[in-house]
């Protein structure tokens, strides 16, 4: 048995043996990296950023008025925040990698 047929046997279960995955010190070939647009970039760091900071900043919302539907501002605006996190989560990953496809599926 050759070094080859001893680190295809050695691989994980479910890689195929043509597969590139590096393994024991073996190198494999990458993927070409897409450009990142600075725009895009930008705006993505700032719809992730905007719902950090407003849930960090605890006096903004270190209080119980107003009410919405009897829930407390404290809680109903942890919420919102959740929510909107979510959003603009979702929002940022659209910009980066709308259009983007696996190469295992296109193979």
């Amino acid at each position: 048995m050759t070094s080859h047929h001893a680190f295809l046997l050695a691989r994980a279960p479910g890689i195929p043996p043509d597969s590139k995955e590096s393994m024991m010190g073996e190198t494999r070939e990458r993927l070409p990296v897409r450009a990142a647009r600075p725009l895009r970039l930008a705006v993505s760091g700032l719809l992730i950023l905007i719902p950090v900071v407003l849930s960090l900043a605890v006096p903004l919302y270190q209080r119980s008025g107003p009410a919405l539907i009897g829930i407390p501002f404290f809680y109903w605006f942890q919420m919102a925040m959740a929510i909107l996190t979510a959003i603009a989560t979702g929002t940022a990953y659209q910009l980066l990698y709308a259009g983007d496809t696996d190469e295992a599926e296109a193979a």
